[in-house]
């Protein structure tokens, strides 16, 4: 696919990256996902979201994780039959199934305290990872508005987390990301009919 040049449009680039600053979170034991867990993620973005329009334009998985190329869009969400129609927010959303592909019928994390990804972009974003537990597949999200600027940063999600949420066990039914264009952010909005494109990279933690 080819590469959508900044001359036509605000690009952005995301990169979820191995090597991130080590802060303070890192006293916590988070989970990494592995290549081929990343390698397992898949765009869920159209049964996530009630009308959706952004989309994940294709997927390039590579030795050390994904390369997305990614659309935001909005609509206006009031006329089905209008001009536009759809999600009023910009958000694609990725998720990793663990209860097909682990032996023990889900992904066993109980000598964690939670997981990690790792997130970098040029421009503010609200990211959204996500895990769902067993025995009911209790969803938890923790939400996170980023900075941009190319610097990378830590996004987890501890477990018990947010505060008030559910106690659950520690063996995941699935993960995954939600990253919206906007949300609580300064940004330049996007308007119905006129996209932002995106670059993003998904790789593995290494500490």
């Amino acid at each position: 696919m080819r590469f959508r040049q900044l001359r036509w449009s605000l690009a952005v680039a995301i990169a979820i990256v191995g090597m991130c600053t080590a802060g303070s979170v890192l006293a916590q034991n988070y989970y990494p996902f592995s290549v081929d867990q990343i390698h397992s993620l898949a765009d869920v973005t159209a049964t996530f979201n009630p009308h959706p329009l952004s989309t994940v334009d294709a997927i390039h998985q590579t030795t050390d994780g994904d390369h997305l190329d990614v659309t935001f869009r909005v609509g206006q969400n009031s006329d089905p039959f209008g001009a536009n129609f759809g999600d009023t927010f910009a958000r694609i959303s990725l998720n990793d199934n663990f209860t097909s592909i682990q032996p023990d019928n889900g992904l066993n994390l109980n000598a964690y305290d939670g997981v990690k990804w790792c997130l970098m972009s040029d421009v503010p974003l609200h990211a959204q990872p996500f895990i769902q537990s067993q025995p009911n597949w209790n969803f938890v999200e923790v939400n996170s508005d980023q900075p941009g600027g190319m610097v990378m940063y830590m996004l987890t999600v501890p477990f018990g987390s947010p505060p008030g949420a559910p106690a659950d066990t520690k063996i995941l039914n699935a993960a995954g990301l939600q990253l919206g264009w906007g949300f609580g952010t300064p940004l330049v909005p996007i308007t119905p009919g006129n996209p932002v494109w995106a670059h993003i990279w998904i790789t593995q933690w290494v500490p």
